[in-house]
């Protein structure tokens, strides 16, 4: 944790969703990391944590900044009693969180992830034409939501172009969701949306049951510690939480890859001599352009951090993407460096107890994505930040288009 003081925290310094902040959130990130380290933001007068170390401290220090945040989200009174959702994983803290965790995760050992290399690559593939034929394309509709959407859809059993569409939808409607009330409008969609995924699941697990196969949703249900075994509760908000955490947050990653390259048409050369350097470009990139830059947590009880107390049952967010451009972690942070040897420290993941499950597969994602990127195309095109359009969200910054050119 950090031992440097500051005197106050003012409140309100930062507008986390401000126009500027949506297009370039890292001046702003900077401000709070070397003057305001610990301080009240907007939206919801949040408090932000930005600095590597206090970040770290934050998300490893689960007796003093509760997971159960998030339940406030997923089980707000605004929502009806059906639609409202444990997400264990996300919102409980350990131990209760220990052994349910170590449960899913025995879903994602090698055989099952290895086995969907074959289908990640001629998922890639299959969209290479349309870029090909087009030249110039929305890389979000061509490539990265197809390729991150369908593999999904193929490995849930909820890959239909609707089923697709609606998925995408419904977690764009997750990354909106906040702490204060939504139209009735809003509700009436999501949970509409919510309703028809979750009597997916149902009748997925109810299938695999009876049909294992060498699949996530099999592993899931058959994944068992001393006895213990998932409900079908669980099984299916665990599932909810996999579409959550593994659409949103790879298509965007995807999304940053691309841009990276796009501005750095030297490195894009480098890495189609030299593919072996993919997965070095993806950490670094991982690091300088996460699509994850926040985690909430509230306090458990009254907290100091750089010399602020913080006190108890206050919201608190773990600004990772600050955290990620830190120089006391990696000098000169804002220097995009394929040999950083640090880098694998990133916090894009998160850190911690819930560090992301899916880490190992989102990398190999993105790394056959580029791969296949990048034996097809010599040239990658696309519009400066303040002419592409962000989405209003805080915790996974995301782009509602990307226009890409392709030669």
């Amino acid at each position: 944790m950090s031992t440097v003081a500051v005197k106050y925290a003012p409140e309100n310094k930062v507008d986390l969703l401000s126009k500027q902040n949506l297009i370039n959130p890292f001046p702003d990130y900077k401000l709070l990391r070397e003057h305001y380290p610990v301080c009240r933001v907007e939206p919801n007068r949040f408090w932000a944590v930005s600095r590597f170390e206090d970040v770290r401290f934050m998300l490893k220090r689960h007796d003093l900044f509760s997971c159960s945040a998030y339940s406030d989200m997923f089980q707000a009174d605004w929502l009806s009693e059906d639609c409202k959702s444990d997400r264990f994983i996300a919102t409980l803290d350990p131990p209760e969180h220990t052994q349910r965790h170590a449960l899913v995760n025995k879903a994602f050992v090698g055989r099952v992830i290895n086995a969907q290399i074959p289908h990640m690559k001629k998922a890639a593939e299959d969209l290479i034409p349309a870029l090909r034929a087009k030249g110039e394309v929305d890389f979000l509709e061509y490539f990265s939501y197809p390729y991150v959407g369908g593999f999904l859809g193929r490995i849930i059993g909820t890959g239909d172009v609707q089923g697709l569409k609606d998925m995408r939808r419904w977690m764009q409607m997750e990354e909106l969701l906040t702490l204060r009330r939504p139209s009735d409008e809003f509700i009436a969609e999501y949970e509409y949306l919510l309703r028809k995924h979750r009597a997916q699941f149902t009748k997925i697990i109810e299938h695999k049951r009876e049909n294992p196969e060498n699949d996530l949703v099999t592993a899931l249900i058959q994944a068992e510690i001393d006895g213990e075994k998932l409900t079908g509760r669980m099984l299916r908000d665990a599932l909810e939480i996999f579409v959550a955490a593994g659409f949103q947050t790879p298509v965007q990653m995807l999304c940053a890859c691309i841009i990276q390259l796009s501005r750095r048409p030297e490195l894009l050369a480098e890495l189609r001599q030299s593919p072996e350097l993919i997965p070095a470009f993806i950490e670094e990139a991982m690091r300088f352009a996460p699509s994850l830059h926040g985690a909430l947590r509230r306090t458990r009880s009254d907290v100091e951090i750089a010399g602020v107390t913080i006190p108890e049952g206050e919201y608190v967010i773990a600004l990772l993407a600050a955290a990620n451009r830190d120089p006391a972690q990696f000098p000169d942070p804002d220097s995009f460096q394929l040999s950083r040897p640090n880098v694998k420290t990133h916090l894009a993941f998160g850190y911690g107890a819930h560090i992301c499950i899916g880490e190992a597969l989102a990398r190999l994602q993105i790394k056959i994505a580029l791969e296949t990127l990048l034996e097809n195309f010599s040239h990658i095109s696309c519009p400066p930040e303040d002419q592409i359009n962000w989405a209003p969200a805080i915790f996974v910054r995301g782009l509602l288009t990307l226009p890409t050119r392709f030669k």
